[in-house]
């Protein structure tokens, strides 16, 4: 078994906090466990899972559920790359279904490009769907692309994107009062993200 020099590990990724994004919602400390993952699996390891995963055999769930919790960007830009190079509707769409339940914060970059092919806007707009319900964009964020979507020609990704509206709206309004009773009781004021 191989045992990993974690204090060098450790004074590597230290060495690196200040250069590091920690953006909302994560802390510090996801990004030091992601970073962890990244350094003793390695991109190459992390691409491997992708690959697994993509080939649907027993213990997906379990592969899944580690990319999705490493927080990592590595497998979401793979995927990414992965359909864009994609063959067939069939490998594409195994593709689509992994991004979609990754639903890394990165991924809202693939949102309008998928929301501009009518065979894939439903991913589209189920990123953006997830993104939100877990706070990884804020309202500002997904406001211009909740707007297009309220136009767009597939049925669904309309209904979806009302949703979302209503969704943000309420969520909006909850801030507000939270804000609202942390000021009354001498808080410090509630941020939303």
């Amino acid at each position: 078994m191989k045992l990993f020099d974690w204090l060098v590990i450790a004074s590597r990724i230290e060495g690196t906090k200040e250069n590091l994004k920690i953006r909302y919602p994560f802390t510090w400390t996801q990004v030091a466990q992601t970073k962890f993952i990244e350094e003793i699996l390695g991109k190459e390891e992390l691409e491997h899972l992708v690959d697994l995963l993509l080939k649907e055999t027993s213990g997906n769930d379990s592969i899944e559920q580690f990319l999705k919790s490493s927080l990592s960007e590595i497998p979401t830009q793979y995927l990414w790359k992965k359909f864009q190079h994609a063959k067939n509707t069939y490998e594409k769409e195994s593709i689509i279904k992994s991004l979609v339940h990754l639903s890394h914060p990165d991924s809202f970059a693939y949102i309008a490009p998928l929301l501009n092919e009518a065979a894939y806007a439903y991913a589209g707009i189920d990123i953006l769907d997830n993104l939100v319900f877990n706070n990884y964009v804020s309202y500002d964020q997904a406001q211009s692309l909740i707007e297009k979507t309220l136009k767009h020609q597939v049925p669904y990704v309309r209904e979806k994107a009302r949703y979302i509206r209503r969704y943000m709206r309420k969520q909006k309004i909850r801030y507000w009062f939270y804000d609202l009773i942390n000021r009354y009781l001498g808080n410090e004021a509630f941020t939303a993200p």
